[in-house]
């Protein structure tokens, strides 16, 4: 998603210098780092999934998956790859107590857990991340550029002087 200001999360990660300070923003004025933590997360683990041996990746069914094979009712398969990893991000970016818990709508929310308590496949963290993205994109990277780059609305008084001055 591109929004009216032309940039992206994709391009503020380029730039090193503005990346920086876009985390900062993110930690200390807008109090939503983990926005950030979780879609680095979500990238990092995807491609370490992908680069699995296809026997390891059939441990995890994809939600997206049309096949018939599935396992028991909630219990996940023994052996998944990334299982203790998994476990760990369900608490800390999905449990209502952590410090740390995403602002994912309550239909989400749910659906992840349930999905990732089955399985390891990212794409359980789709919606998530799908969500997360559009919340930086829509509203962090623009209160960022603003609080960067502050616009004033209203003419400086020397500009309200220049002004009366010229309609004489």
């Amino acid at each position: 998603m591109k929004g009216r200001h032309g940039l992206t999360l994709n391009k503020l990660e380029e730039d090193r210098e503005l990346s920086g300070e876009f985390k900062r923003f993110l930690e200390y004025n807008q109090h939503s780092i983990e926005n950030l933590n979780f879609i680095l997360w979500f990238k990092a683990y995807k491609q370490r999934f992908n680069e699995l041996q296809q026997s390891e990746q059939d441990k995890s069914i994809s939600p997206k998956s049309k096949s018939k094979k599935k396992h028991k009712i909630g219990s996940p398969p023994p052996e998944q790859p990334f299982r203790p990893e998994i476990d760990q991000v369900i608490t800390i970016y999905f449990d209502k107590a952590s410090h740390f818990e995403l602002n994912l709508p309550e239909d989400i929310q749910k659906a992840v857990i349930d999905l990732a308590n089955l399985s390891t496949h990212p794409d359980c963290f789709l919606k998530a991340y799908d969500h997360v993205h559009y919340l930086i994109e829509s509203s962090s990277i623009p209160e960022f550029l603003n609080h960067k780059y502050p616009q004033t609305s209203k003419p400086s008084s020397s500009s309200k002087f220049k002004q009366f001055f010229r309609s004489l």
